[in-house]
This record gives structure tokens, C-alpha cells and sequence, in this order.
């Protein structure tokens, strides 16, 4: 079986595509010969040169396979999530809107700025949805790295002024 590690974020925004395409935009300066192959709803497109402007990506909810270059898009058919020698590797992104209304989910980090001597465990909370959307990021099991790299991206695409 072809896995790889999903991490999931709930973004303050209702439509993630131009954030998504900031990110590659980020990704693609790194890896000037990236890859990318997009689901619209209707079908997954053959992968694809990524240039910034020229690709549209699915408003509200869409996915995005994306590869440094056809050597590692033609690996990841065979290997999957596997992380090269530099410890990256094939990723895909996922995006749609969350759920309307109130949404239960359990915090695990202490999420207030307070200091650290009052302690923390964990709790129940509920996060509003309307106006949110929810992204997955799949990347290579074991490449802690990487994938915080590509959440670092993230981060930095949804604080962008665009």
C-alpha cells in the first residue's frame, strides 16, 4: 500500500486556492522544474510544468499532486510517499470548506498565549466553520522536516497580502 503522512489544517479562509497557488508559487522557486497535477472534480490532469499565473487551480475545493521534477514524478508512481536523498519527496495538497455551523475537536497544544507555569491538558473545544476551510497536506512518512517546511509555506501563503 502507497501511504503518506496527513496533516491537516483548518484555515480561516473560505476559498484556499489562491493561497494554495502562493504556496507553489513559494515551492516552484525552490524547484524551478516542479511538477503539478490538478483534480478540478471532474478528472486528475496529467502533471504539468508549474509557472505562477498560468495554472488555475479549482476554487473551493480542489487537490494538487505536486512533484520536484519528472524524475521524481515518475518515482512516486512506482514508490509513493518516499523521501529522497535531500529528505524531500513527493506531496499533495487537498482543500474544501469546512463544514457550516459548530465543528467538536479536542486541543492538544494550548492554544492562548499564557505562561507556561499555569500548565495545560488537554480539552474539549468547537471550532466555527462557516467561512473556514480545511487543507491536507500529505507528505512522505518519516520527513518530519519536509513537511514542516511545506507548512511553513503554508503559514507564510495565508499571511500574504495578495
Amino acid at each position: 500500500m502507497i501511504t503518506g503522512e496527513d496533516t491537516v489544517v483548518v484555515v480561516g479562509l473560505a476559498d484556499l486556492a489562491s493561497t494554495v497557488g502562493r504556496m507553489l508559487d513559494a515551492l516552484g522557486k525552490r524547484w524551478p522544474a516542479m511538477l503539478v497535477s490538478i483534480n478540478d472534480g471532474e478528472r486528475q490532469h496529467e502533471f504539468s510544468q508549474w509557472r505562477s499565473g498560468t495554472v488555475t487551480l479549482p476554487g473551493l475545493r480542489g487537490d494538487v499532486m505536486v512533484a520536484r521534477d519528472s524524475a521524481l514524478s515518475d518515482a512516486w508512481e512506482e514508490h509513493g510517499y518516499f523521501t529522497d536523498p535531500k529528505g524531500q519527496g513527493p506531496l499533495t495538497i487537498y482543500y474544501e470548506p469546512c463544514e457550516r455551523g459548530l465543528i467538536k475537536t479536542v486541543m492538544r497544544e494550548e492554544p492562548y498565549q499564557r505562561d507556561s507555569q499555569y500548565g495545560f491538558s488537554p480539552f474539549d473545544a468547537l471550532l466555527l466553520g462557516d467561512g473556514c476551510s480545511v487543507l491536507t497536506i500529505v507528505t512522505p512518512d518519516g520527513a518530519p522536516d519536509f513537511r514542516d517546511d511545506v507548512l511553513d509555506l503554508l503559514r507564510q501563503a495565508v499571511t500574504e497580502i495578495s
